[in-house]
């Protein structure tokens, strides 16, 4: 059913849908389409559970709004439901620039509050949870008791969403408000490079200021280089080593003489990456590599990566490629704290020369590290004492080579940070 009503005094486009979950819906709940439905009947009342099939529900199917399905935002649930088993019928507006009341659980402030589509709530949350969706224009708190709230509504672009696989960023960018930050709109910062300016480096740089504020280091044999090949028209930064507990890296934002990024409590941060290994060859397996932040400062030889390959005792959090055994897990430590803690064993296994997509997200509250945009393994809470929370840390992409004889290789296509401060 399509029609157009009136709804809290704007000609709103009112839809009949089926929610298919079992509980109870509040007017002013936010719900999102489901369009990867595959078990529904289809439009010939043939049952089926196939993707390829051509599905209604699709685009009449709403759910409660969940990670990697945020930009399918369907609506605002019109009216009260009870709780119901295997879904139900139910109606929602669709805003358009218009007044629509929303549930939220935040302190708003009218003019000023900016609301978002959340994983795994009904209720519009804060900035950088999701796409934003809203403005208040009514000056209430619902910190402490959730409500409704007044605003100006509209949808997100439903299109826009990054992919798991090809160069692209992933699905796991669907919740930073990139758009307003480069505009202005909210307070924040990013650092997108990618690697099209002068990575040259021969052996024997300790540290030395690349394009871009990237800073570089290599060890000190010969054959151990960071470059970008010449025939690479979407650029590549290049780490290489031929000899035996030599290493070569990168960092940048201040990974030479400054102070570093921070994570901090209440403040949200998206990192992402695409990497590789190799290639490689045949049997060879033994270089190690880090991707994510430390301390800063760290130049080449006893930095984050030690000669055998393990983690030295310094602040980090990030991915770390593991010597012999072919695998990127998810790690952390606090100078001081000892050896590697491994928060997420077997991440990704990797395959040479195969790019990956590797992501670290801190809600303020928790670390989460990401897959080609798919979370893996459980929230790593900030609190922690292993996590190196509000420290100075800056980002590094580093290569050892364990084994020596065939060259050891690393690449990084692009690295992209954000932070909302």
């Amino acid at each position: 059913m399509n029609a157009t009503t009136t709804y809290k005094q704007e000609a709103l486009d009112v839809r009949s849908v089926r929610y298919t979950g079992n509980e109870a819906l509040k007017d002013g709940y936010l719900v999102c389409w489901n369009r990867d439905s595959t078990s529904a009947v289809d439009l010939a009342g043939k049952e089926t559970a196939d993707a390829t099939v051509r599905n209604h529900n699709r685009f009449r199917e709403v759910e409660k709004p969940a990670a990697g399905n945020l930009h399918n935002f369907a609506g605002v649930v019109f009216g009260n439901y009870g709780a119901k088993t295997g879904g139900q019928e139910i109606r929602i507006a669709i805003p358009r620039n218009q007044s629509v009341d929303l549930y939220t659980d935040q302190n708003c402030v009218a003019g000023v509050t900016l609301l978002c589509v959340q994983a795994g709530s009904f209720l519009a949350g804060p900035i950088g949870s999701g796409p934003v969706i809203a403005r208040a224009v009514q000056t209430v708190d619902r910190s402490g008791t959730n409500g409704l709230v007044q605003c100006v509504a509209d949808m997100p672009n439903p299109l826009i969403v990054g992919s798991a696989t090809g160069r692209l960023h992933s699905p796991f960018w669907e919740s930073c408000p990139l758009d307003l930050i480069r505009k202005g709109v909210v307070n924040g910062f990013e650092y997108f490079n990618d690697f099209l300016g002068n990575y040259v480096l021969a052996n024997n740089k300790t540290v030395q200021h690349l394009d871009s504020g990237i800073a570089g280091y290599t060890a000190a044999t010969a054959g151990t280089t960071l470059s970008m090949p010449a025939d690479e028209p979407t650029g590549v930064c290049i780490l290489n080593s031929r000899t035996t507990q030599e290493d070569a890296g990168i960092s940048a934002l201040g990974g030479l003489n400054t102070a570093g990024q921070v994570l901090l409590k209440g403040r949200r941060t998206w990192i992402e990456g695409r990497v590789k290994l190799g290639p490689d060859k045949p049997g060879k397996d033994d270089a190690a590599a880090f991707f994510g932040l430390a301390e800063e400062r760290l130049a080449a030889k006893g930095g984050v990566l030690g000669f055998a390959g393990a983690m030295n005792d310094k602040d980090y959090l990030g991915f770390y490629h593991v010597q012999g055994e072919e695998r990127w897990d998810a790690v952390y430590n606090t100078a001081g704290g000892g050896a590697a803690r491994t928060h997420v064993a077997d991440a990704h296994v990797s395959v040479a020369d195969t790019y990956v997509k590797l992501g670290i997200y801190c809600d303020g509250t928790s670390v989460y590290f990401y897959v080609n945009g798919v979370q893996v393994g459980d929230a790593l809470a900030l609190t922690a004492a292993e996590v190196p929370d509000d420290q100075a840390m800056a980002f590094y992409f580093v290569l050892m080579n364990v084994g020596g004889g065939a060259p050891a290789e690393a690449a990084i296509d692009w690295v992209h940070i954000a932070q909302l401060l």
